[in-house]
């Protein structure tokens, strides 16, 4: 199997959120798509080790916005590589919320909806929702939407191992190119020398093997001994 040849296969990338209990939880997921039109219905993918599976389960409804290419790399790094357990994702963010009461972020944003769960299916790693829409409208009509493919090879980021697009690179058996690259083990973040790293004053020019030892990933925060070098 190519596994390199399912990236042919075309995605979005959208806030997926919820609200339970008096608290919002979201994630950034890339598995959605509309399946009738007649009712209205769309199906999610979520993993079940994110911890808004959970919260999803329980509250039976769930926000989606469609992000825009223009979002920022913290948005990413908040919503994509860090866990509602331990954090509150939306902390920062002006939020909106739907008729469904669920949180809506929209800077940087394509459009929302809202959806009430009718049935879940278990997929093995991960839970299908099968969801009926119940409210939408464009958010910024001239904001293009952020393709999975413009993420992997503008953003240079790989998907997060809970995403249904992950493959364990042992499994794809690839050689990596041999260059002074470094590239993020957790997050796919590229370390360049030659740009160095803006917002950690590492200068351009900077090799990575001189990087001090408190070095830190600049979008998901991990320690410098996940790199690797591409």
């Amino acid at each position: 199997m190519n596994f390199e040849a399912l990236n042919k296969i075309s995605y979005g990338l959208y806030l997926i959120t919820t609200h339970y209990e008096g608290e919002n939880y979201g994630f950034i997921g890339n598995a959605i798509m509309q399946v009738t039109s007649d009712p209205l219905q769309i199906i999610i993918a979520s993993n079940k080790e994110n911890y808004s599976t959970e919260k999803i389960t329980r509250s039976q409804k769930v926000g989606i916005v469609v992000i825009g290419e223009h979002v920022k790399r913290e948005f990413i790094a908040q919503f994509g590589y860090k866990s509602s357990k331990n954090i509150n994702k939306f902390e920062g963010y002006t939020i909106q919320y739907s008729p469904l009461k669920m949180p809506i972020i929209t800077e940087n944003m394509c459009a929302w909806y809202d959806a009430e769960v009718i049935t879940e299916f278990d997929a093995g790693t991960h839970i299908l929702y099968l969801c009926k829409l119940q409210n939408g409208d464009f958010i910024d009509q001239n904001e293009p939407p952020l393709t999975y493919d413009y993420y992997r090879n503008v953003f240079k980021l790989k998907s997060p191992k809970t995403a249904p697009t992950y493959f364990d690179p042992k499994l794809k058996n690839l050689s990596a190119p041999k260059n002074e690259v470094y590239v993020c083990g957790v997050c796919g973040y590229e370390y360049h020398p030659s740009l160095g790293d803006q917002d950690h004053q590492i200068a351009p020019g900077t090799p990575f093997e001189d990087l001090p030892d408190h070095w830190k990933c600049p979008l998901c925060d991990k320690e410098k001994s996940v790199f690797h070098k591409k």
